[in-house]
Order: structure tokens, then sequence, then C-alpha cells
């Protein structure tokens, strides 16, 4: 087993030098799962032995198994997969009881364990989708959601660039309550944020900021809604409604 854990702050990582390695242990039979690792405010770019390449989100587990020839992965948290094509090898992706298959596409995966879905964003090619009893052919410009609780499937049109805007560095809202991007941005800042109303924690946004900095992000925010926020020690957000005058 090769373990690859990804350390650094805010800075993209590349790995594609591991593969002539990686490629040389396999054939000796020495490596038959790969397990790659980010942490909070973290991402990653990886190169598979069998050519696909994926970029992990902030605090994300990819586990790739290699035994018979097989091209398997299950994820925790986000990644975008380029699929290396190979008919004969079915790439599989798992997340949480749903299950991706897939020859040679591209599509981003987002399986965190405190949102109540799991998503499947399709951008190039064709997949499948299995949750349970259930089974959606994806195309082009679809995104599947799976009810973590019913294992329920829901499919609906998008447009891909609003959910991978995260490949570039920039930051995309679709329709989020403050409490899931509190808990986005917690991830990819490495800091804590406290949101103090339950009322604000249901408020809901949409927007593109491009590459911003946390305190813009938070800036934008409050300008769009009756909040205010307080940085304790570089360690700590605390997120308020605005007392009104």
């Amino acid at each position: 087993m090769l373990i690859l854990i990804i350390s650094g702050a805010l800075g993209w990582v590349l790995f594609g030098i591991q593969n002539q390695n990686l490629k040389s242990q396999i054939s000796n039979n020495q490596i038959r799962d790969i397990i790659v690792t980010t942490g909070m405010g973290e991402h990653s770019r990886v190169s598979l032995p069998d050519g696909s390449l994926l970029t992990l989100n902030a605090q994300t587990t990819v586990r790739y198994n290699l035994a018979d020839g097989k091209r398997q992965v299950s994820i925790d948290g986000e990644a975008f997969f380029e699929v290396a094509r190979d008919p004969e090898h079915p790439f599989v992706v798992t997340a949480n009881g749903m299950t991706v298959t897939c020859l040679g596409t591209s599509f981003d995966v987002r399986n965190y364990s405190d949102e109540s879905n799991i998503s499947v964003v399709l951008r190039d090619g064709k997949v499948r989708v299995n949750a349970r009893d259930a089974d959606l052919t994806m195309e082009p410009g679809s995104r599947v959601l799976m009810d973590r609780q019913t294992f329920a499937l829901s499919k609906h049109t998008v447009t891909p660039s609003d959910y991978t805007a995260w490949l570039n560095g920039e930051i995309k809202y679709n329709d989020q309550t403050l409490e899931e991007i509190a808990a986005e941005l917690s991830r990819n800042y490495n800091i804590d944020l406290v949101i103090t109303s339950d009322e604000l924690k249901q408020e809901r946004f949409t927007g593109y900021l491009g590459r911003s900095s946390l305190r813009n992000i938070l800036d934008v925010l409050c300008l769009a809604s009756d909040m205010s926020y307080h940085v304790d020690n570089d360690t700590m957000v605390y997120i308020y409604p605005r007392k009104k005058r």
C-alpha cells in the first residue's frame, strides 16, 4: 500500500513525477492500493498509474485499488476525475452507497460527510450512477444528487463550470446556505467559522467571487446580508446578525 499525504498551505501539488515508480512497483506486485489525502486549505493534482488524472479539493481522501487490473476508487471529500479510456476496465468510483461507472470521461464527485447529498457533475462523456435499486445514466451538463439518508437519486441540468470553479482556485456559490458556505470556507482556508444565529445559517447565496481572500469573501457576504463577523486570533471567525440601528 502506498499512502501520499499532501502537505503545504493553499498550494497545488503535482505528483505526476511519482507515476514511473508506481508503475514499476505495481508490476512487481509491491503495491495494491494507493491512498491520497489532502488536509484543510490544501489541493492536489495526482496522476494515477492508468493515466487518469485526479484533482483533489481540501479535506479529501481517495483510495485507488489496483488489484487484478481493476480501476476502483473510493472517495471522501471532493475530486475532479479525468479518466483515461480503457473499455476493458471500467473506472468505478464509490461514495458512501453511490457508485459511478465510466470508461473514459471527466466528472466531479463531492462527498463531504457534513452535507446531506452526494453530488456527481458530468463535464464530458457518459457515466452510470447506481444507488441501491436506482440507476441513472448521465450526459454532459447533468448533475445527480443522492440523498445520504434515503439513497434516492435525482437528476438535474446544470452548467458544469459552476461546480468546478474550485479547480482554478475560484469561488462560486450556487444557491448555497451560509452554513454550507462556512463549512467550505473552513476546509479551504483552514480556519473555524461559527455562525451564532440559526436564521443566518439558512440564508442562501448565489454568486461568483473569482480568486478571493477569506476577508474579501466575508465582506461580500456581509454586504449581501444583515450580518457581521469578527476574526479571533486568525484561528476563529464568528458570524452574527448585524445590529439594527
